[in-house]
């Protein structure tokens, strides 16, 4: 057995097997810390195309990577029902502190290896080949080459950006009164 593995939709989330609008990928899950639905994204003036939004974590923030954009999908127009699964895959370890957005998490699993197969030939260097689930065929994804150390170290800056733009509201003014 191999994995385990987040299995997830990209595109239309409301189509089906056979019928054209989504992709499934795969993360190895030993890359994605935690699943949560999506909240409301804040999206401050001077995020790339790539970037959905800053997620709110307590008195944190991370970047949440509109992940269909990287892949170069094209963009679905979403229905209120389509949000109802919509969800951020928040990484870890060397990509701690990235969230992920995907339209749908479809299953976490491991496989038997023979429903592995390696990527095909001419395929982007952040395919790493596929897996046959339930649903039809997954896409794993490379996530050491899908975000490389520059889009890390850029949404690092945007992450302090964002963190020294919410201490701005934090911090009380010089001189005003604490019971003003």
């Amino acid at each position: 057995m191999l994995g385990p593995f987040v299995i997830f939709r990209l595109g239309d989330a409301s189509a089906t097997p056979g019928r054209p609008g989504f992709q499934d990928f795969a993360l190895a899950a030993a890359v994605v810390r935690e699943c949560v639905a999506l909240p409301d994204l804040q999206r401050p003036a001077g995020l790339p195309p790539v970037v959905a939004g800053m997620l709110t974590l307590g008195r944190s923030s991370l970047p949440v990577i509109d992940l269909g954009r990287v892949l170069g999908l094209e963009p679905v127009a979403q229905t209120p029902e389509d949000s109802l699964y919509r969800a951020i895959l928040i990484l870890g370890g060397a990509f701690r502190d990235i969230g992920v957005l995907v339209n749908r998490v479809i299953d976490v699993r491991r496989i038997a290896r023979g429903c592995f197969q390696p990527p095909d030939a001419g395929a982007p260097a952040w395919d790493a080949g596929g897996l046959v689930h339930a649903g039809g065929r997954a896409t794993v994804l490379d996530p050491g080459v899908l975000l490389d150390m520059q889009a890390r170290q850029r949404l690092a800056a945007l992450t302090q950006q964002d963190h020294a733009r919410r201490a701005l509201w934090d911090e009380p003014r010089q001189g005003a009164r604490a019971d003003a």
